[in-house]
């Protein structure tokens, strides 16, 4: 029963240290979003960062009844669930920022297809017109 409790402190105390790290991560992903995305890279690493803190946590044997948990065991769940709203939080948040991100980016699309088509219909207008090939003298 001792062993077992050890092993349920361990667990709860290493998924809150995993939740941790992924909430730094979120926040540095937050951070990213929130300025130029020039190095769409750095995005990318972080997420396959949270990724494998999302396996080594569900590889964890996390027990939710309440029959024996000792206090530390009740004490991570806490600081898991409150580690998990903000986690959350800066989630929504990132997901509005993306979507935000998106709308820029289509507009910028959108004005440059329209550029594109100015240049092109202005180019093709030029080799319509025919220019003479000797200049005629103004009187």
């Amino acid at each position: 029963m001792k062993a077992e409790r050890n092993n349920d402190e361990a667990a709860w105390k290493a998924a809150t240290a995993l939740l941790q790290d992924f909430l730094k991560l979120t926040e540095e992903i937050s951070t990213l979003l929130t300025g130029e995305v020039d190095e769409p890279g750095d995005v990318e690493k972080k997420l396959d960062e949270r990724a494998e803190i999302i396996r080594k946590i569900q590889g964890l044997n996390l027990r939710t009844d309440d029959g024996d948990a000792g206090q530390e065991v009740q004490k991570h769940r806490w600081l898991y669930g409150q580690l998990l709203e903000k986690i959350e939080k800066a989630e929504d948040a990132n997901k509005k920022r993306l979507s935000e991100i998106m709308q820029q980016q289509m507009k910028q699309m959108r004005e440059t297809t329209r550029s594109i088509r100015t240049i092109d219909a202005y180019n093709k207008q030029m080799q319509e017109v025919e220019m003479p090939d000797e200049q005629v003298p103004l009187k």
